[in-house]
């Protein structure tokens, strides 16, 4: 199935056709005569020109009219001819947006809503604008909304009053215990530490030792 916007904007009508691509889309405005757009008093042989450019086999038409136009709009798509239009005229809404962000000729209208009870667009600007199919027309809405960003960690500060700022910095400034200072006296010696005896106390020891076996121990330095 093929499928046609076909936009009324004043005393003009623009045609736009569905390129198909793989996982891929665009509009492609066709050019009567190699002109941008049909003269809508004209609109007998624009049908005429239509049904000579479109594709032969099923297609689908999506009408788009600004709301205060419709009534003009609607005299010109009574007078279209019978094409072979599908039964169930299935719309998504990446394809109007997608449509109005490319083609339209209002670049600022860009962000819409679409009332089904209506069937109007309503972009934030305060443009409306009214859709109408062949068959029966439906419009789904095929739009992911957007990832939501996670909101920034939350940090808490902590204000102290002066008399807290006081004691806060009272603690700071304690003086620190030293460890107790201990005297070189007071250090035992090492476990292997040879103890140092006098001439006297060898000479006495000496003595001790060969006694019975000399009569004199002597002693030189």
């Amino acid at each position: 199935m093929h499928k046609y916007i076909i936009e009324f904007d004043g005393d003009k009508i623009f045609s736009y056709a569905m390129k198909r691509g793989g996982n891929w889309f665009n509009w492609q405005i066709l050019r009567p005569h190699g002109d941008l757009y049909y003269s809508a008093e004209k609109f007998s042989t624009y049908w005429n020109w239509f049904d000579d450019e479109i594709a032969d086999d099923e297609i689908a038409i999506c009408f788009v009219c600004p709301v205060e136009e419709i009534s003009f709009a609607e005299k010109i798509i009574d007078a279209a001819p019978k094409f072979n239009c599908a039964q169930d005229s299935t719309w998504k809404l990446s394809e109007l947006k997608k449509f109005f962000l490319t083609c339209h000729l209002d670049p600022t209208a860009k962000n819409f809503t679409y009332d089904e009870t209506s069937s109007e667009i309503i972009f934030d600007c305060g443009q409306n604008f009214r859709l109408r199919g062949t068959g029966n027309f439906s419009l789904t809405d095929d739009i992911k909304p957007p990832e939501k960003i996670p909101a920034p960690k939350k940090f808490t500060v902590t204000v102290y009053s002066p008399v807290e700022r006081k004691k806060i910095s009272e603690t700071v400034t304690q003086p620190i215990n030293e460890p107790e200072k201990i005297s070189a006296n007071d250090i035992p010696p090492p476990v292997d530490a040879k103890e140092k005896v006098t001439a006297e106390e060898l000479r006495d020891y000496l003595t001790e030792q060969t006694n019975g076996q000399c009569n004199t121990v002597s002693f030189k330095q």
